[in-house]
């Protein structure tokens, strides 16, 4: 009997872990006495699951800091393989949920080891992310022709070029009162493909500017970690370059070198108009809850229009 219990109760030790964790984020972003009922509620729908990728490690859960803004909690968590978890409506508005449920429900079942859903929480946006690293990348394709509009799919057979230098990731779905807007398709660059040469497929000129941030991070930009490029399947004006690279995970974070990602931590968020104070101690927060050899400092999400870049900082504490 003792041997049944276990598993539970490390279970129940690792939701109060992460419930604190996130207690402490909220307090950070400013929740103040709110802060104990947006953890529980977040707490509550993720999951741990036993897919993992270079952005997360398994872990189930994701911070991010935005450049140029203002201090914005915004918490990435995993949910079950799919979202019929009656908590979800503790943190996504009625119409919200409902209309990502319906326009999800027709995506097949992925037959690989998934990373499942996983929402991207703040106020003022909410953003589901199903996996699509199907073995085989026409699978993965397969599977969206079942919830992709007329519209949609004109945009996917528009980037029939991408396809040479890049496979699916996942899917990136948001919505609010009034049904689903953005719907944006991640794709992982494959090994030996320059993540230079998907940039000006995408968005020609726009990578100098992504490397000029890039280079506050890593050493060697455009040869370090994973890259994602994200296209947008919605109506859009204008063209833009959205490139991620789990490159900063493999900078090092212990001594010698302990302070090193702490300082870029501050350069991006002082080069871009971002909230220094808070991604500076939101870092020393996980960082110092961390064990030895664990990456905090994950990935950088860069969306560049014109002159004009945006960054988005990972962070992945160990719950």
């Amino acid at each position: 009997m003792a041997a049944l219990e276990r598993p539970a109760a490390r279970a129940d030790a690792e939701h109060v872990g992460l419930e604190a964790t996130l207690w402490r984020v909220a307090l950070l972003a400013g929740y103040g006495a709110g802060a104990r009922e947006i953890a529980r509620r977040l707490a509550a729908v993720t999951r741990s699951g036993g897919g993992r990728s270079c952005l997360e490690a398994g872990a189930p859960l994701q911070l991010t800091v935005d450049a140029p803004g203002a201090a914005l909690l915004r918490v990435g968590v995993r949910l079950g393989d799919d979202l019929s978890d009656p908590s979800l409506a503790g943190l996504m508005p009625p119409a919200a949920l409902r209309s990502v449920r319906a326009y999800l429900a027709p995506l097949p079942r992925a037959r690989h080891s998934s990373l499942g859903a996983w929402l991207f929480w703040s106020e003022r946006q909410h953003s589901v992310f199903v996996d699509l690293r199907d073995p085989v990348p026409a699978d993965a394709l397969g599977r969206l022709e079942g919830i992709l509009d007329a519209d949609q799919r004109t945009r996917l057979a528009r980037l029939a070029a991408l396809r040479e230098y890049a496979r699916p990731w996942a899917l990136r779905v948001d919505a609010g009162e009034h049904g689903v807007g953005k719907v944006h398709l991640h794709w992982l660059i494959e090994r030996g493909q320059a993540p230079a040469a998907v940039a000006e497929l995408i968005a020609p000129g726009a990578w100098r500017h992504a490397v000029g941030v890039l280079g506050n991070l890593l050493r060697r930009p455009e040869s370090s970690g994973r890259w994602v490029v994200a296209t947008p399947l919605d109506a859009i004006s204008e063209p833009a370059l959205r490139l991620g690279t789990t490159g900063w995970a493999l900078a090092p974070e212990e001594p010698p070198d302990d302070d090193r990602k702490h300082r870029a931590v501050a350069e991006v968020m002082r080069s871009l108009d971002g909230p220094r104070d808070y991604a500076e101690a939101l870092w020393s927060m996980c960082r110092g809850a961390a064990l030895p050899g664990w990456r905090v400092g994950r990935a950088c999400e860069l969306r560049v229009r014109g002159d004009s870049v945006r960054a988005r900082l990972f962070f992945t504490p160990q719950t």
